[in-house]
């Protein structure tokens, strides 16, 4: 067991890139360097045993976007060794070790906060944000792979769904969290479910995406936000999260913390003057009194309800007149 020794962390592409002055790699560096990030993943026992340190793996992985790479594997097959010498078994390997990259993400988010001064921007004007993104595989053969259904193109398909927290502090997005989960539908030809041991990192994950819905994966990352120290004045997300549930116990984690959000029509039903209606029927009832709102060119109504599960009042705006922007058209979207 050794460690292949580099003069610095970035390794073989230190005298290649001090020779070119690649502004890009330049900036890189000082990024790095500026959030200790080799000092960092120590912290969060991400190490490799033996070959290339993690730091220069990193770094590496952090410069394929920059140069247009789309994949580890695209890299390797460039044999750019001016670079890298490094072979795509030693990538492969540093992706697949079960590091804690979520405490690690968690003390970078923390050091670029203290370097740039959060508190600074008011409570108000700072947003946890909540989404999840399809991820498509094309082999039945990787782990724990099954069919997802997005609805953003009405679909099903092969890969995983992750569940993914930010924060927008006005000017730049962080991300702050993350969570992936499967579905109970394989392909009939994909090998059984590996669930690790919950004690242990992978295992963890694993079991989360099992057993938990990306309702309980998305606020159990907004109650880790705030346990780390990191806060904001509002919780963002679709409809699709638009659950009482969730909206009171954000709420519950604490009461500066608000949730902008579209709602659904559903069979949730809103309390609007002692009389319960679900959402379309709401809006049957408060339409005529719309009001066209001169900044905005649309016809809107404030109604102040009351949520199932609360007593506290919450505000729904109708809006009518609004229609969703159309630039990119997605192939099978309905």
């Amino acid at each position: 067991m050794y460690t292949t020794k580099c003069n610095k962390f970035k390794g073989e592409i230190e005298t290649y890139l001090s020779k070119e002055k690649n502004i890009f790699e330049s900036r890189m560096d000082r990024v790095f360097r500026m959030l200790n990030i080799k000092t960092k993943l120590n912290q969060a026992s991400i190490r490799k045993k033996d070959g290339y340190h993690a730091s220069h793996l990193l770094f590496i992985m952090s410069l394929l976007p920059l140069l247009k790479i789309p994949s580890i594997h695209g890299f390797c097959r460039k044999q750019w060794y001016h670079w890298c010498v490094a072979r795509k078994d030693a990538f492969y390997r540093f992706q697949r070790n079960p590091s804690r990259w979520r405490s690690f993400m968690y003390m970078i988010i923390l050091k670029i906060s203290e370097k740039l001064r959060f508190e600074r921007c008011p409570l108000k004007e700072r947003y946890f944000v909540i989404d999840d993104s399809p991820i498509p595989k094309r082999g039945r053969n990787i782990e724990n792979v099954s069919f997802i259904y997005d609805h953003s193109v009405g679909r099903t398909f092969l890969g995983y769904c992750i569940v993914s927290l930010g924060l927008f502090t006005g000017e730049n997005f962080y991300p702050l969290d993350f969570a992936y989960r499967f579905g109970k539908k394989r392909h009939p030809k994909s090998p059984g479910e590996k669930i690790g041991d919950p004690r242990s990192i992978s295992g963890r994950m694993s079991h989360e995406a099992k057993h938990q819905g990306k309702v309980q994966l998305a606020l159990q990352m907004v109650q880790r936000a705030f346990d780390r120290g990191i806060r904001a004045g509002y919780v963002l997300f679709d409809s699709w999260y638009a659950w009482p549930s969730l909206i009171n116990a954000i709420r519950r984690i604490n009461e500066d913390l608000h949730v902008i959000c579209r709602l659904k029509d559903s069979k949730i039903l809103y309390e609007y003057k002692r009389k319960k209606y679900r959402l379309s029927a709401l809006y049957q009832k408060v339409k005529a009194s719309m009001r066209k709102d001169s900044r905005t060119g649309l016809y809107l109504k404030r109604v102040t309800v009351v949520l199932s599960g609360s007593s506290d009042p919450v505000v729904i705006v109708f809006a009518k007149g609004y229609q969703e922007p159309d630039d990119e058209q997605i192939k099978g979207k309905k």
